[in-house]
């Protein structure tokens, strides 16, 4: 099977009316904590990056595997070898080719202990990349990946083949990598400065396609409070904004001068229950509630999700009963009428009275400062409906992540945000092992099923496996889903050639009629 040799973004940037100018974006983020693909964590930290590092290959509005790096590639019979042919005009942007061993060498990093990569799991099976020569690749596995191409190879999301530069990361090391980045994608980091913004430059003269990007320099800010980025768009200080609480469409949508795109997100929320082995000796809590599934459920069925989303989020939000989003359009099904969790309030209270919490409990939930309304709704929510006590714990990012980390919540508010493959979601967050599995969650027939599901190159088969997934968890896992988001992109009308890829959010047709 050969891919086509020409990228989409090229298409795209044919439209570009005026090329050149400073295009300023707001992110409501405190600091770009680090943008080496390894051990990144946050979905706007690899999308800055997935336009600065590049991959093999990349995704288009659909979601589908398009080429970047690699112009072309084949599969074998058996779904086991993909072989790449790179771009013979690829270079680095300091001017030095891009060539097979550099994606030898981005394996070898990724699995490098000293490197301390939190994505190695997405190389499971995959075996070390062979050099046939300097533009041809050949990667294989030791079962068929039906995510191969969208999670182990794509350049943003798959984060474990995210190009790495040997040669640059030998001369600053892994923190002047975080700190500032070099790839060979159509932007080149020329500033960082820690807090305040991070300035971007066009790499036209080293990127393969000089058409891209069309503007020429580009700012990524740090504006973590909603009220200041929301005047930094409407002053036009910045000239588009991601993330912004619900509370502030209306505002912006009433503006004329500003366009707001809207996409269901492709990832879940969820409220996760600490249920691991080793929580009575970080914890103090060698038993709690929630160990009793049918406390869950109470839980679940005691949450109006609906009045939840209305409250918190403006009703700008869909409820949400399992792991697949409705971003990932073919797999994503709605289980509002299948889930044993929907809201039903006469028998959340028996199955509270039958496990012995007629008159609730208390429980302390982790969250970090963005989530702090929706977790007060929340709260709110239970103790109307089962007299469950939320003592909310609001810790930074830089406290939430390590302690999400090791365990040491009795429950954590959050989710996932950049998940265009079921691997994403499920891999990354529910099998025995996975990454984001710091809760103790630990279902046979989840990891069962979830291998099957990660080698079915048949996309029935593999739907068949997901739903598997989803229903095996609505009986199984000690937590609540709460919602998807709806992500939302504000911009001055005078932004054009916007393309919302999910959780991506990359920039190489924008361009600037001014």
């Amino acid at each position: 099977m050969e891919a086509a040799s020409l990228t989409f973004w090229n298409g795209l940037a044919a439209g570009c009316e005026k090329r050149g100018g400073h295009l300023k974006l707001g992110n409501r983020i405190t600091e770009f904590t680090n943008l080496n693909p390894p051990t990144i964590n946050q979905v706007i930290q690899f999308s800055i990056t997935a336009e600065v590092l590049s991959g093999l290959v990349q995704l288009d509005q659909n979601l589908n595997p398009v080429p970047d790096l690699a112009e072309s590639w084949s599969v074998s019979s058996d779904s086991l070898t993909y072989t790449f042919k790179l771009r013979p005009n690829a270079k680095f942007h300091d001017g030095r080719p891009v060539t097979a061993d550099d994606w030898v060498f981005t394996y070898d990093h990724q699995l490098d202990p000293a490197t301390q990569s939190i994505h190695t799991k997405g190389l499971e099976g995959v075996n070390r990349p062979v050099k046939i020569d300097d533009l041809t690749l050949e990667i294989s596995s030791v079962f068929p990946r039906a995510s191969f191409l969208t999670k182990v190879v794509e350049r943003a999301s798959g984060r474990v083949m995210t190009l790495s530069d040997k040669e640059y990361i030998a001369r600053v090391g892994e923190g002047g990598m975080n700190r500032k980045p070099q790839g060979a994608g159509p932007f080149r980091v020329t500033d960082h400065f820690f807090g305040e913004r991070l300035e971007l430059e066009a790499a036209r003269d080293t990127y393969y396609d000089p058409t891209i990007p069309c503007v020429d320099t580009l700012t990524h800010f740090n504006i973590p409070e909603f009220t200041t980025l929301i005047a930094a768009l409407e002053t036009g200080e910045v000239d588009i904004i991601y993330d912004f609480a619900p509370q502030f469409w209306d505002q912006l949508e009433e503006d004329p001068s500003i366009v707001v795109d809207t996409t269901p997100d492709v990832g879940f929320q969820m409220v996760a229950f600490n249920v691991r082995g080793d929580r009575g000796a970080k914890m103090g809590l060698p038993t709690a509630p929630w160990d009793d599934i049918n406390v869950v459920y109470a839980m679940g069925n005691g949450l109006d999700r609906q009045a939840y989303i209305d409250r918190a989020f403006q009703g700008r939000a869909i409820p949400s009963y399992g792991p697949i989003p409705p971003g990932e359009k073919f797999y994503f099904r709605d289980l509002s009428g299948t889930s044993r969790r929907t809201f039903d309030l006469p028998k959340a209270k028996k199955l509270m009275a039958d496990a012995g919490f007629a008159e609730g409990f208390e429980m302390t939930v982790m969250t970090t400062p963005v989530n702090k309304v929706p977790l007060e709704v929340l709260a709110g929510l239970w103790k109307d409906s089962l007299n469950i006590t939320i003592i909310p714990d609001i810790v930074e990012s830089s406290i939430y992540q390590p302690r999400r980390a090791v365990g040491e919540y009795e429950a954590f508010m959050g989710g996932s945000g950049g998940d265009p493959d079921p691997d994403d979601a499920i891999d990354d967050w529910f099998a025995d092992g996975a990454k984001f599995n710091t809760y103790g969650y630990n279902d046979e027939v989840v990891n069962r099923l979830n291998l099957k599901q990660k080698a079915a190159v048949d996309l029935d088969q593999r739907l068949e496996f997901v739903q598997g997934i989803s229903d095996r968890m609505d009986e199984t896992f000690h937590g609540t889903f709460t919602h998807h988001n709806i992500q939302g992109t504000a911009y001055q009308d005078y932004v054009k050639g916007y393309v919302w890829i999910h959780a991506l959010r990359q920039l190489g047709a924008v361009w600037l009629d001014r």
